[in-house]
């Protein structure tokens, strides 16, 4: 057996048997990255070792074979959607950045002290439970609503192809807060070049303000204000607006914001959010730069 599949299945029974959390919010740390990522995109009728198989031989050299976990890591950080791994009993194994936050600020789903999956004062916990059960034991998927107060989150709730042997487990994919993250619109306003008002109409449009009050927010008519959505329109190539919204259903995942970009916020108000904009717009460039070199 090759180490790359070796390291894959011990990594996936170290998580499945990793600890619980000891605070009410500790989210674990992933303890085998390979591990993390097979499990982050398992699809139905792909066992690991296919997976495995179908990654490059490439080891770089040093004592461990296969790419750093800190990277792998990264890897699975850098999707904007919440990727969890629990157990059967609904302890949390694994949590990427996304579900990390939705944990700590989502205000729907949460972990108790002992570190189990659980609702805020809300509706939908016994149906979550059942379906993690469901697809650690039983291979079944299922889509889950949650709700607390006004607050809703969708889960889909799927089995992992482990390694033979592991303990069971289940993988939960959160539903996106946003239709389209901020970092998300800023490059498709570099794509299409858009203009910064135009950029900011189109964010607005897709967290679903009418034309109407996005004008009255704005303090400008509401004539201004179709004129723009009429250029995004002709930049787009599009006849409505639905089409845009369409497009951006079709993004990949990405980060929702530039790392830092809270933080600037915070700092320095709009102004700092708009230079660590800029300057990972400078790094990205000279970064295809260097591609193409």
């Amino acid at each position: 057996m090759s180490p790359s599949m070796n390291l894959a299945r011990a990594g996936l029974a170290d998580v499945a048997r990793a600890p619980c959390p000891a605070g009410a919010n500790a989210v674990p740390a992933a303890p085998c990255a390979a591990a993390a990522l097979a499990l982050t995109f398992s699809q139905p009728g792909v066992a690991l070792p296919a997976l495995v198989r179908a990654m490059p031989a490439h080891n770089p050299p040093g004592p461990a074979s296969g790419l750093p976990n800190e990277l792998l890591q990264g890897v699975i950080d850098a999707l904007d959607i919440g990727v969890l791994v629990c157990d059967e009993r609904g302890r949390l194994l694994l949590a990427n950045a996304a579900a990390r936050r939705e944990l700590d600020t989502g205000g729907v789903l949460q972990l108790t002290p002992e570190g189990a999956l659980n609702v805020c004062r809300g509706t939908g916990l016994l149906v979550l439970r059942r379906a993690v059960h469901a697809a650690s034991l039983a291979r079944s998927y299922q889509l889950v609503p949650l709700r607390s107060g006004d607050r809703q989150l969708l889960v889909s709730v799927q089995p992992v192809q482990a390694a033979e042997g592991a303990a069971p487990c289940a993988l939960l994919l959160l539903g996106r807060r946003r239709l389209c993250p901020d970092l998300a619109v800023q490059e498709l306003g570099r794509l299409y070049a858009l203009t910064a008002a135009e950029r900011d109409v189109l964010a607005s449009l897709l967290a679903g303000i009418s034309v109407a009050v996005l004008a009255r927010g704005r303090g400008v008519a509401v004539s201004t204000v179709r004129t723009q959505v009429a250029a995004l329109r002709a930049k787009f190539g599009v006849r409505r607006i639905d089409d845009i919204t369409r497009l951006v259903a079709e993004l990949p995942p990405m980060l929702g914001a530039l790392p830092g970009l809270g933080a600037a916020l915070a700092a320095g108000g709009t102004g700092g959010a708009r230079a660590a904009v800029d300057a990972g717009s400078a790094g990205g460039a000279a970064g295809t730069g260097a591609l193409h070199r």
